[in-house]
C-alpha cells in the first residue's frame, strides 16, 4: 500500500512493469486503493479504458470470479488469467484480447470449454464432444444416450432464496451429479437449470438405469443435509435419446432427448421418459406405437422366451399384456438395445398349462418402470394370432381388458 499512497496511474504501470510480482499484493488490497487503481490495474493487463467507478464495480465481480476459476482448476487462478477470462467470456468487454503468453493462452482456451459458475461443460464445448461421439459412434456401428435433465422446483428455490443462493445450489448438484457419473460420461450446462449428459457406449436400457441412479443421488444428497444453512427439497425430471434408435444427427437427437423431457414433465415431475415413447411404465404406450386391436391384462401365471438360435440370445420373463398384434413381457434380466427390430422366436413356455406356444415377432421397444427397475420388452407378431391361439390364450389366460 506505500507504494500506492506516492505514486499516480503512469507510475504504477512502470512500477508493475519492472515488478510483476507485486502485482497480486497489491491486487489483494484493492478494497482500500486509491480509486485509479482499478482502473489502471485492469488496463494493464486488458487494454480496457474504464472509468474509476467502471473499473470499481467490475472488482468485486473479478474476485468472485477468481474464486471460481481457482476451484475449477484445483489451485490458484492468476490474476491475468482471471481478468482475460471474465472480460472475454463473461462480460464480453473482449472480442480480440491482447496477446499473452502461450501457457497463459492455453489456461484461458481451457476455461472457455467450462461453465464458469458450475465447471462442467459449457453448452458449445459439450456440443462438440457430442458430435466427435457420434461421429465414433458411427464409424465403430455403437451407440450412445443422450440425458437432458431439468431441475423441477428452481424457480421456486430462486424466488424464496436469491439467485446467489441458487448457483451454490447448481454448484452442489453438478458435484453430486459428476460423482455418480463414469469416467467416461460427460457433464454439461444446457441453459439455466437444465444439463446435459453424454453415455459413450450406452443403449437405452443402460441410460435409463443411469438416469435412475443419478436421480437418487440428487434426491438422497439434498434432502438429507443442509445447503448453506438451508434445508430444501431438490428433484429433476429427465429425458433421453438413444442413437441411432431415435435420431442419426446430433442436432436431432437433443431434440428427441427434449421432447422426452417435455413428456416426463407433463407426466408429473421427478421422473424418466425415453424418446422411444414408454415413458414409466410398460402401458404407456407412444401413439405411433399403439395398437388397433383390443389389449388384455394377463393375470395367469405363465413364463415366456425370447430367443434366436442363431446367437445363443435368450430372454425369459412373462406375458403381463397381449392382444392379437403384440404383448408385453415383464423381464427379471439385462435386455441390450441390439435386441431391438429383430426378428425373434417368442415362445409360451407355460400359460396355466397351455405348453410349447411357438410365436415370431419383432422387438419394438424397451422400457424400465422406475420404482421396481423392471424391464418390460414390446414386442410386435410377426402375423395376427390365428383364432386357435387366441383362443387358447384367452381360456388359459385369466384376461382382462386394458383401458387405453
Amino acid at each position: 500500500m506505500e507504494v500506492l499512497r506516492h505514486t499516480d496511474a503512469l507510475e504504477l504501470e512502470k512500477f508493475l512493469l519492472e515488478n510483476p510480482h507485486r502485482v497480486e499484493e497489491l491486487w489483494e488490497t484493492g478494497n482500500s486503493a486509491p480509486a485509479w487503481f482499478h482502473a489502471s490495474v485492469i488496463k494493464l493487463f486488458t487494454s480496457l479504458d474504464m472509468n474509476e467507478d467502471e473499473a470499481q464495480a467490475h472488482y468485486g465481480e473479478l474476485i468472485e470470479h477468481r474464486r471460481r476459476l481457482s476451484e475449477q482448476l484445483g489451485r490458484e487462478a492468476g490474476l491475468q488469467v482471471t481478468m482475460l477470462d471474465y472480460f472475454f467470456n463473461v462480460t464480453r468487454h473482449l472480442s480480440n484480447p491482447k496477446a499473452v503468453e502461450i501457457p497463459v493462452f492455453e489456461e484461458i482456451l481451457k476455461l472457455t470449454k467450462f461453465d464458469y459458475k458450475t465447471g462442467c461443460h459449457n453448452w458449445a464445448s459439450f456440443q462438440e464432444v457430442l458430435t466427435t461421439e457420434l461421429q465414433r459412434a458411427e464409424r465403430h456401428q455403437q451407440s450412445f444416450s443422450l440425458i437432458l435433465l431439468d431441475l423441477d422446483n428452481f424457480k421456486e428455490i430462486n424466488d424464496r432464496y436469491g439467485h446467489l443462493f441458487g448457483d451454490k445450489v447448481l454448484e452442489e448438484l453438478v458435484v453430486v451429479v459428476d460423482d455418480s457419473l463414469r469416467a467416461e460420461d460427460v457433464l454439461g450446462r444446457y441453459g439455466g437449470d437444465e444439463f446435459a449428459i453424454l453415455l459413450p457406449h450406452t443403449g437405452r436400457v443402460g441410460a435409463r438405469c443411469m438416469g435412475e441412479r443419478v436421480k437418487h443421488a440428487v434426491l438422497n444428497a439434498f434432502s438429507q443435509r443442509e445447503s448453506h444453512d438451508r434445508r430444501i427439497e431438490l428433484t429433476f425430471s429427465a429425458g433421453i435419446a438413444t442413437y441411432p434408435f431415435d435420431a442419426q444427427q446430433s442436432e436431432e437427437l437433443v431434440r428427441a432427448a427434449d421432447r422426452a423431457l417435455y413428456r416426463a414433465k407433463e407426466l408429473g415431475r421427478n421422473l424418466l421418459a425415453d424418446s422411444f415413447g414408454t415413458g414409466e411404465s410398460e402401458n404407456e404406450l407412444s401413439a405411433q406405437e399403439r395398437r388397433t386391436s383390443t389389449r388384455y391384462r394377463v393375470h395367469a401365471p405363465n413364463t415366456v422366451a425370447l430367443h434366436d438360435k442363431s446367437d445363443m440370445l435368450s430372454v425369459h420373463g412373462r406375458l403381463v399384456d397381449i392382444s392379437a398384434d403384440g404383448a408385453v413381457l415383464e423381464c427379471a434380466c439385462s435386455v441390450n438395445d441390439a435386441i431391438l427390430n429383430r426378428e425373434l422366436a417368442l415362445q409360451v413356455e407355460d400359460l396355466a398349462g397351455v405348453s410349447q406356444l411357438d410365436l415370431h415377432g419383432n422387438v419394438v421397444r424397451i422400457s424400465q418402470e422406475t420404482q421396481d427397475l423392471k424391464l418390460y420388452v414390446g414386442v410386435r407378431f410377426a402375423r395376427p394370432l390365428n383364432s386357435t391361439e387366441w383362443q387358447l390364450i384367452r381360456k388359459h389366460g385369466k384376461l382382462e381388458q386394458a383401458h387405453e
